[in-house]
């Protein structure tokens, strides 16, 4: 009977050994992928985030013109060969909403809960040019039919499937063809492929070095007299397939999307705003949205401004011509910038390249305009330019050189 309480001493010191405090999740909540990842202006689309640790997501925020609302978090299925840490094994269902005048071309989706944050992008595109895949288009009698300038939004559903498109060139000479996949979290490996109207092979794409690791893109530049219909092949390099084998495909007649900067352009790159108010002041930055969803500010500060002209005013527009610059010209923009000009107007040899060579006339343009007098002058300023001899050759060049004597 004295050995009684010794034994329920042990049995309640056992008891108190198993009862452990709950433990985090050892992975925080992660976006991997959305489905589908781009979606049109002026609409509402349902929008399946996959990733981990999901169920802690209890908002979600955007910005001014786009509100997103949690429909349900549940399981994601992986395909078969394919980790959690890849893919995700929890979804999110969104309805996202796009306000019609909302302008830029992506949206980043800031999922948040217990303290917790993750967030994936989203690509933005007008409704008259989102094309959504429809099968069966496996072949070229049953391809399904694009215009230059469509974005379509599709899978390669299963494996061994092939998804094929029909366009025709018309009086393009230049076909640009872009295939998005792992540059937004797609299990797809894509294989881009186009052919002619007789089914013989013009080009083939694996992986290009335009574009991230394993997504293709091709361009084709076409004799007027070779131009006709064009068959595009989308394809998973392994034969592989599945809901999350998604794609963006875009067909343009250009190489360089205008709100993209590359080394073929001098990264420029431009951008169109819309629905501006006049008399109004302007404040802006540029921003760079990875597919991740992860946002970095490439430009910003109070100089990154500009005013619209008020257009019911009858007071007077101040327009600056200048030409035939020369090095030591700091105090001309200095004292242009005291008249705070409407308009600038850069009227021919407005400076001297004097060259042929396009590394030289890259970079004799890159320092002018880089010149921190005239960058703070043409900063909130409309600018046009007019072209003479020396702003692009030498003096009073022909209007064409012999492709041997001229490097670009």
């Amino acid at each position: 009977m004295r050995r009684l309480p010794l034994t329920v001493g042990f049995l309640l010191g056992f008891s108190f050994a198993i009862a452990e405090e709950p433990k985090e999740p050892s992975v925080p909540p992660t976006a991997r992928l959305a489905v589908p990842f781009t979606i049109a202006r002026g609409t509402t689309s349902r929008v399946i985030v996959r990733g981990q640790t999901l169920d802690q997501i209890n908002t979600v925020e955007a910005c001014a013109g786009v509100t997103a609302t949690i429909i349900e978090k549940g399981e994601a299925k992986l395909p078969e060969g394919w980790k959690a840490e890849q893919l995700g094994d929890r979804q999110i269902t969104l309805d996202v909403a796009v306000a019609e005048a909302f302008v830029r071309d992506t949206v980043k989706l800031v999922l948040s809960g217990d303290s917790k944050t993750t967030s994936i992008g989203l690509a933005i595109v007008s409704p008259e040019v989102l094309v959504v895949e429809k099968e069966p288009n496996r072949g070229f009698k049953g391809a399904q039919l694009l215009t230059i300038g469509s974005t379509v939004l599709g899978s390669i559903g299963s494996n061994k499937d092939v998804d094929v498109y029909r366009i025709d060139q018309g009086a393009t000479g230049r076909l640009h063809i872009d295939v998005t996949a792992s540059r937004c979290g797609s299990s797809l490996d894509p294989i881009l492929t186009v052919y002619d109207a007789r089914g013989f092979e013009i080009a083939r794409c694996d992986d290009s070095p335009a574009t991230a690791p394993h997504d293709a893109a091709i361009t084709i530049e076409t004799p007027s007299g070779k131009r006709g219909v064009r068959y595009i092949v989308i394809q998973d390099a392994h034969d592989t397939g599945s809901d999350t084998h998604l794609y963006e495909l875009r067909v343009t007649d250009s190489v360089v999307d205008p709100k993209k900067s590359a080394a073929v352009d001098d990264f420029v790159a431009k951008f169109h705003v819309a629905q501006l108010e006049t008399a109004t002041d302007y404040r802006y930055q540029i921003e760079e949205l990875s597919p991740s969803g992860e946002l970095e500010t490439l430009a910003s500060g109070d100089d990154l401004k500009f005013r619209t002209v008020d257009v019911s005013r009858k007071s007077k527009v101040t327009a600056v011509m200048i030409s035939c610059v020369k090095k030591d010209t700091v105090r001309v923009w200095e004292e242009i910038s005291k008249l705070s000009p409407d308009l600038l107007c850069l009227s021919g040899d407005t400076l001297y390249i004097d060259t042929i060579e396009l590394e030289d006339f890259r970079r004799k343009h890159r320092d002018f305009l880089n010149e921190a007098p005239l960058a703070n002058l043409a900063r909130p300023v409309s600018v046009v330019g007019i072209w003479d001899d020396h702003d692009f050759e030498l003096n009073s060049s022909p209007n064409h050189w012999p492709r041997q004597e001229v490097n670009w």
